[in-house]
């Protein structure tokens, strides 16, 4: 009721009031026991933490002596033969005990830019610059790094960082190089392209990459008798430059020369096994030069293990199996292929008509739909959608 007050007490009795007691003073002592247990462990995890990442430096420092020279030439060996993956790790191991050895962050640097993490390249090329590397180094350092910010996307960066490298350092060959590579990406009909690749040989003329680079402006100007001379001048100053070798098979390729096109396919990837887009350019001599269907599905099929992003790779495998009858394998390597380019109506048309000879018509139906989402004019997935609705 409004109003109402009560003096109602609650009395315990003694024996109650023990036992709250003895309950008050276990519950005090359990948190107190549970916080200084938390305490512990949390303790005990950081010594833990430091004796183990101690004991860790501790065995890094124990074998380097040992093995520091071991891993320095393995990591150089493997950057030569253009392994640059395997290199890395060897690199990483050395670079806790020699982390402001310009020479080795450097190599790991070059490591890291070959095999195209390019972020981690930048970063490598970017300390570097911070610490002031001897002058025998900082011209290519300084080039390096700006050839570093062009694949990591960075055009406009690059070109300002190598036109202040060559402003700084105007005998280097690498920077005007890269400078002449960015020219042909932009605009490869651009006279300073020569300029460029020319310069980079008259400060270096033992430069093989600069001879690289200016055989292949000459190549997409088809003058093949020429690029195919600088390539040979290119391999004279270094017999284990892959790319020259891969490029020469490529010369031989479009002059219709199928054995030696072959010889120099497979001298680059004795070089370099990994090279992925050298293998699929041997399938396609087996392909389209002495039209055998067994080796090139063979090399094709070995690019797609080692990059199973290669578009034009998987295309060429679909095919192959398609005309064999092999049509569920058409399919899967078609649907790959388009998995990384998926606006390729060829493709795309192609996994169409392998849909239609497994007589699965609403898959076929529904890709043809793609292609005009794609193209509303293609003639080709008209026809064929009217054709295939009228024949159910």
């Amino acid at each position: 009721m409004p109003g109402f007050k009560t003096n109602l007490k609650i009395r315990l009795s003694p024996s109650e009031l023990q036992i709250i007691k003895k309950v008050s003073i276990i519950s005090i002592s359990a948190c107190i026991f549970l916080i200084a247990a938390s305490w512990g462990y949390h303790a005990l995890k950081i010594r833990l933490k430091a004796s183990a990442e101690a004991s860790s430096k501790q065995k890094v420092y124990e074998l380097l002596p040992i093995d520091l020279e071991a891993h320095l030439l393995t990591a150089q060996r493997y950057l030569r033969s253009g392994n640059p993956e395997k290199a890395i790790p060897h690199l990483q191991r050395i670079i806790p005990l020699k982390k402001y050895d310009f020479e080795v962050r450097k190599t790991l640097a070059d490591a890291y830019l070959e095999a195209g993490y390019f972020q981690e390249a930048l970063q490598q090329y970017t300390f570097l610059i911070e610490q002031q590397p001897p002058e025998s180094l900082a011209a290519e350092v300084c080039a390096r790094r700006g050839i570093s910010l062009y694949y990591s996307g960075n055009l406009e960066q690059s070109a300002t960082s190598l036109t202040e490298c060559l402003s700084r350092y105007p005998g280097s060959a690498e920077a005007a190089c890269f400078m002449g590579q960015i020219e042909a990406s932009i605009n490869p009909q651009s006279p300073k392209i020569l300029e460029y690749l020319e310069n980079a040989l008259k400060y270096d003329s033992s430069y093989v990459e600069a001879w690289y680079q200016l055989s292949r402006y000459h190549m997409q100007l088809n003058d093949y008798l020429k690029a195919r001379v600088l390539l040979v001048h290119a391999l004279e100053l270094d017999p284990l430059h892959a790319k020259s070798h891969s490029r020469l098979g490529m010369i031989y390729y479009y002059m219709s020369m199928p054995d030696l096109s072959r010889a120099s396919y497979q001298t680059a990837l004795a070089i370099n096994p990994e090279d992925f887009n050298t293998r699929y350019n041997l399938g396609e001599l087996y392909y389209c030069l002495t039209a055998d269907t067994a080796l090139a599905l063979e090399e094709y099929k070995k690019a797609v293990s080692q990059h199973p992003g290669h578009v034009e790779a998987n295309f060429k495998i679909g095919m192959i199996c398609l005309r064999n009858g092999m049509l569920k394998e058409a399919v899967r390597y078609f649907e790959q292929a388009v998995k990384y380019d998926q606006n390729n109506i060829r493709i795309l048309l192609q996994l169409a008509v392998a849909f239609e000879k497994l007589e699965l018509i609403d898959r076929a139906i529904e890709t043809y739909r793609r292609i005009l989402a794609i193209d509303n004019l293609n003639s080709i997935a008209k026809q064929k959608i009217r054709l295939l609705i009228e024949s159910r």
